[in-house]
């Protein structure tokens, strides 16, 4: 019975909740680089690697206008590889970085439109 009526008030506070988006972002981030030293010359084999990236965001009307504002934090990875046959060295280096992406959006009828956003 305490399912149920879980059940019900999860249902009925959705159906009061209308206009707004919950949205999950995953996917994989490949590095690339194009790295001189103070010679001109590149290494011959640095290579980026593929690194995870997760983000989460909503999006919501204002209150009963055509604008909606947005906000997504998002978590990015990023690397490379290298190593040096000569010295017999290997290096690699991660970052991972925290964004918080805040929009603003002018729905006008049928055609989304006026997107600005604010990336740190």
């Amino acid at each position: 019975m305490k399912k149920i009526l879980g059940c019900l008030l999860f249902l009925s506070s959705m159906l009061t909740a209308a206009g707004q988006q919950l949205f999950l972002e995953t996917g994989m981030l490949i590095s690339s680089f194009d790295y001189k030293d103070s010679n001109g010359n590149s290494p011959d084999n640095l290579e980026g690697t593929y690194q995870g990236n997760l983000g989460l965001g909503g999006r919501m009307a204002v209150m009963q206008s055509p604008w909606h504002v947005s906000l997504l934090i998002s978590n990015n990875k990023y690397g490379a590889s290298c190593s040096d046959q000569t010295l017999g060295n290997y290096s690699e280096w991660y970052v991972s970085y925290l964004s918080l992406n805040l929009g603003f959006l002018l729905v006008n009828g049928l055609v989304d439109g006026c997107l600005a956003t604010i990336k740190h």
